[in-house]
């Protein structure tokens, strides 16, 4: 088998196994117990293997560079702890975020957009990063600069707002990257335009004209290009790319909430193989 097959399997086997983390709760208070605590659970021993192979399928500096980052996220993971800080489901939301997102990329989805709609965003987007290098990762729903600064300190490469302010347009521009300001109105996309930026996001897409508002939009200002997004299907999805001023589409429909309810990531690489 290959790196790649031992690969894959580890990461099935953490995907699918129960997760048997903790000793006895009467003793695991001792630093004993904590010490010995990654060698007992399953899943931890998994996730060290499994960095280990990739780094070696890697090669070059990821032989020393994987395992350094490993441990070192699991000592600032520790750091948090020791602050009493609690997110709920998160490590839940980091894996299923992670295994999904890769289905994708299996699927031959390579763009990929976390919202940042729950805790776990920031925490997936880093894990994502690191775990499905074919990826290109970017995080949307931001609504600030703080916002923005931390996706991208995480390892985010594009942004998507659904709307903007002064203070986050400026932001977008001393970054410098790919950003999309949110937009619904010829008034927001002639603020956005006025501020530097020609590629836009028209949100929600549906509710707000769908096609006959981005034909509207094209005549007056042709050198704009819209990614619409919310309210777009399988469906329609095909009908918005054909307009000459759309240069992506954005929708959820790729994973469906049935499909990640019941973890059926193959569905999910299937869908994404018929784009």
């Amino acid at each position: 088998m290959t790196f790649r097959g031992l690969l894959a399997a580890a990461g099935l086997v953490l995907v699918t196994s129960p997760a048997y983390a903790h000793l006895d709760p009467g003793s695991h208070g001792s630093f004993a117990a904590g010490f010995s605590h990654p060698v007992f659970g399953l899943d931890h021993v998994l996730a060290m293997i499994a960095v280990g192979l990739w780094a070696a399928l890697l090669g070059g500096k990821a032989i020393w560079g994987l395992p350094t980052a490993f441990v070192g996220s699991m000592v600032a993971g520790f750091a948090l702890a020791l602050t009493g800080l609690h997110l709920p489901f998160v490590e839940p939301v980091i894996l299923i975020s992670v295994v999904a997102l890769g289905a994708l990329v299996a699927g031959g989805v390579k763009l990929l957009e976390v919202t940042l709609r729950t805790p776990a965003a920031l925490a997936a987007i880093s894990e994502i990063s690191r775990n499905v290098p074919e990826a290109i990762i970017g995080v949307g729903t931001v609504t600030s600069p703080d916002q923005l600064h931390a996706a991208l300190n995480r390892g985010a490469q594009f942004a998507v707002s659904p709307g903007f302010t002064p203070n986050l347009l400026a932001a977008a521009a001393e970054w410098g990257g790919p950003f999309l300001p949110g937009v619904a109105t010829p008034s927001e996309v002639m603020q956005a335009r006025e501020a530097g930026f020609s590629r836009m996001k028209f949100f929600p897409a549906v509710p707000s004209g769908g096609r006959s508002m981005l034909k509207a939009l094209g005549a007056p200002m042709p050198e704009v290009s819209f990614c619409p997004t919310g309210g777009i299907s399988a469906e329609t999805y095909r009908d918005f790319l054909a307009l000459d001023n759309v240069f992506a589409v954005g929708g959820s429909w790729l994973t469906p909430s049935n499909l990640m309810s019941a973890r059926n990531w193959q569905a999910i690489k299937d869908l994404a193989s018929e784009i």
